[in-house]
């Protein structure tokens, strides 16, 4: 590139709008400029913001360029002519944000998953939340890390969890709540919960089923009956959602306290079984409705509705959602289905392995999403209900394979490959398709409220050209 030729046009621009480009030199314009639009590489690493959707480009006889962008995106373009070459970036600003619910999950794991919490570092915190305000993040998805105690004769349910990830105590839970209300976020608060069993804890679904892998220590005195039912025997699910009903009273009551505007029920996913428990789930639902006045999402919109055999009843929470205001989905689950065939397999189909788009850029992941939106389980849900769908978890590891792997990518060995350009795209595909569409969510995984290098690579504020690319979707 020629240091002293320059490629003049606009800096800024709208989608949809013409913008026109000269290459000069020496202070005149060079007649026949040729123009490329820039690109980085597919498996790029570094911090520069450059999106990779398609721009419209013509040159008329004088080499004057006029681009058009048909998505908000900070595009770089490069004109050359008679040995001289300058390249310009232009940034593309959408009208107004979108979606509806623009939001990311924040969470502070204290020191590694299994050593005791300290109190929370509240300038810390209260930095990544200032941070995540300026980048655009209006909701913040904030989690008591509560647990269910089975190693107990009788189930319940506790707020603070010293072992458990994002662990954090009540007095900082609820400055944190207050903290995010002092950004102008929203909050949603979750409900879900670890478990322990047997001196070790767990996620509360892997219990459920029985599925006792990689718990972290977490000793007690006490040891439940060998009389009682154990807690993936179905019999004990009537006590399981007492407690947990408690469990949520106390944090509507908290909510209510500090003026939070929604809250996420979960019932450990269609596997744990405790959608069942519908009588349970309703009284639950009612008593919320009476002493809180947010909004209820509710897990259950999955995107691939589990149905049940030889029948098309979609098994889960779905029986809720005329109840509540929101339901809520998965959207590393909505990459992955729509990167494999058959994307929803039906009985006695396997899905294959999802493929690596060719090319992969924001234009070949925006091809995939557009057409399959209309088919997923939640949107069909939508239109019979017209009830808000939210798609949590999408995850801002800076790995190859963010964009069509699925939930597991993020949490790669050492020899996972780095691509600082893949999640931008994926991003930025999705602004373009599911952000779009009316009565939407999207919540990132994960803003680490405390520094920790090992949450780094979840962070998407510590991956700059995404920070940009949000801050550009999504900022004031």
């Amino acid at each position: 590139m020629t240091t002293d030729a320059d490629a003049r046009g606009p800096t800024a621009g709208r989608a949809g709008q013409p913008m026109r480009f000269e290459l000069v030199f020496g202070g005149q314009r060079l007649a026949g400029a040729t123009w490329v639009q820039v690109r980085h590489p597919e498996s790029y690493r570094g911090n520069e913001y450059v999106s990779s959707f398609s721009l419209e480009m013509t040159t008329d006889p004088q080499g004057e360029l006029t681009a058009l962008a048909k998505n908000p995106g900070r595009y770089k373009i490069a004109g050359s002519a008679i040995n001289v070459t300058a390249e310009a970036c232009v940034l593309v600003r959408p009208e107004n944000a979108a979606p509806l619910v623009r939001g990311s999950a924040f969470r502070t794991p204290a020191g590694p998953i299994g050593a005791k919490s300290g109190p929370l570092d509240r300038t810390a915190a209260a930095n990544s939340l200032h941070r995540a305000s300026l980048a655009g993040i209006a909701w913040a998805e904030l989690d008591p890390a509560g647990f269910m105690d089975f190693d107990t004769d009788v189930v319940v349910a506790h707020q603070y969890c010293e072992v458990c990830y994002g662990s954090i105590t009540v007095d900082d839970f609820e400055w944190l709540v207050d903290a995010a209300h002092d950004e102008g976020m929203s909050v949603v608060i979750s409900t879900g919960l670890w478990a322990r069993w047997h001196g070790e804890m767990y996620e509360l679904s892997d219990v459920l089923i029985g599925n006792l892998r990689g718990g972290t220590p977490a000793p007690t005195s006490s040891v439940r009956s060998g009389t009682l039912p154990a807690p993936s025997d179905e019999r004990i699910q009537p006590e399981v959602m007492r407690a947990y009903g408690a469990y949520v009273d106390q944090i509507a009551a908290l909510a209510t306290r500090h003026k939070v505007e929604a809250l996420m029920l979960f019932a450990g996913g269609t596997g744990a079984q405790l959608w069942k428990q519908a009588i349970l789930w309703r009284g639950i639902v009612a008593q919320l409705r009476r002493e809180y006045a947010g909004q209820l999402w509710s897990e259950g919109a999955d995107i691939c509705p589990a149905t049940g055999p030889f029948s098309q009843e979609i098994l889960g929470l779905s029986y809720l959602f005329p109840a509540v205001d929101g339901m809520l989905s998965n959207t590393s689950e909505l990459l992955l289905t729509v990167s494999r065939n058959p994307q929803c397999p039906g009985f006695g189909q396997y899905p294959q392995n999802p493929e690596r788009p060719t090319p992969l850029n924001a234009d070949t992941l925006a091809a995939r999403l557009a057409p399959a939106l209309d088919g997923i389980g939640p949107f069909e849900l939508q239109a019979a209900n017209g009830k808000l769908v939210l798609f949590t978890d999408l995850y801002t590891c800076n790995l190859e394979g963010v964009s069509y792997k699925g939930p597991t990518v993020c949490s790669q060995g050492p020899n996972s490959v780095q691509n600082d350009q893949e999640i931008v795209d994926a991003f930025e595909a999705l602004m373009s398709t599911l952000g779009q569409r009316k009565n939407v969510g999207l919540l990132l995984w994960t803003i680490s409220l405390s520094p920790d290098p090992a949450a780094a690579r979840s962070d998407p504020l510590q991956h700059p050209a995404l920070a940009a690319a949000l801050a550009n979707w999504w900022g004031r």
